[in-house]
């Protein structure tokens, strides 16, 4: 227990001297800085015709897109005198870039994580007019899209933040947080490439034309309503619950975790293969030892766990 004491001490005297050499550096102290700095209010607005893409990179705020009520695009966000926001606004694609200065992003990123403030928020309006692409980055900061159906292409890449698409249709999304969930509900797309590190993916009324590729380190992968031509999902440590599924091709992979998938169709044109090193086999209904069933079928379901148990339930279409 002593020498659990004099760690703690240690990491904690270590943490002061940090604060004071960073605080020493810095033009005011850290943390009134990020509590008490006076931000103001940006706004651009742009005609709807005058983009068809929307590039933007910020250390630390969450991204917004809404539907504008004007026909007009409109972009929103505050700053402050330690950031160096540059807004490039010639050619077909707005950009929109944040330098911060190292020591202010390192701490103000928690504030962006831990508070709702609508000052960390960047505020994205479309007209339904056109059809946009968008490319956003953000180091600490979540995705949010309600209600869009004019968004070609959506690649959204985060290191801390939550992405919620909510009654969307967007051709092609492509999502990556190394922390945070994903949500999707009452959405259509042509495909679909989600990746997280550490967060659950759940899909609930989605329709997708192509394939949905998902990948979770150490998160749940949660499937209701889902329509897809082919479908591959792997969490690392996590169960995995898919349920009411249309789809011709489905592999679902965990290391540790239970996996459960009801899909529509005959059993008898499906190939199917499952295996657990450490759990039982459920196939429709009935507790199986085999791993194989109607070899050679065009339609594929694979199952795989370590650790779990495995279960396919077919519903009559």
């Amino acid at each position: 227990m002593g020498k659990l004491f004099k760690l703690a001490l240690a990491l904690f005297l270590i943490g002061v001297g940090v604060f004071a050499i960073f605080t020493a550096i810095s033009d005011e102290p850290i943390w009134g800085s990020i509590n008490e700095e006076e931000y103001t209010y940006s706004e651009f607005v742009y005609d709807a015709d005058e983009f068809t893409g929307f590039n933007f990179d910020f250390s630390n705020r969450n991204f917004i897109v809404r539907v504008s009520e004007d026909d007009q695009i409109k972009v929103t966000y505050y700053e402050t005198e330690r950031e160096n926001i540059t807004v490039t606004d010639t050619g077909d694609v707005l950009r929109i870039k944040d330098d911060i200065e190292w020591v202010f992003q390192l701490f103000s990123g928690w504030n962006s994580i831990l508070t709702d403030d609508e000052i960390f928020d960047v505020e994205l309006y479309l007209p339904t007019s056109m059809v946009y692409d968008i490319d956003f980055d953000s180091s600490n900061g979540q995705l949010t899209i309600n209600n869009m159906d004019n968004i070609d292409t959506l690649n959204f890449s985060t290191s801390n933040g939550r992405v919620d698409l909510i009654d969307c249709s967007i051709t092609t999304i492509n999502i990556y947080t190394s922390n945070g969930k994903i949500v999707l509900e009452d959405c259509d797309s042509t495909s679909l490439d989600l990746d997280t590190s550490n967060g659950t993916i759940e899909l609930t009324r989605v329709d997708v034309t192509g394939a949905i590729i998902m990948d979770t380190s150490n998160g749940r992968l949660l499937l209701t309503d889902v329509s897809a031509l082919s479908i591959v999902g792997d969490s690392s440590n996590q169960r995995i619950v898919a349920q009411n599924i249309d789809c011709d091709d489905v592999r679902l992979d965990t290391s540790n975790g239970d996996i459960t998938l009801s899909i529509y169709g005959d059993k008898e044109d499906f190939e199917v293969y499952m295996d657990t090193s450490n759990g039982d086999m459920v196939y429709d209904g009935i507790e199986v030892s085999q791993e194989r069933f109607n070899t050679g079928e065009s339609k594929k379901i694979h199952l795989d766990t370590s650790n779990g148990d495995v279960e396919v339930i077919f519903i009559e279409e």
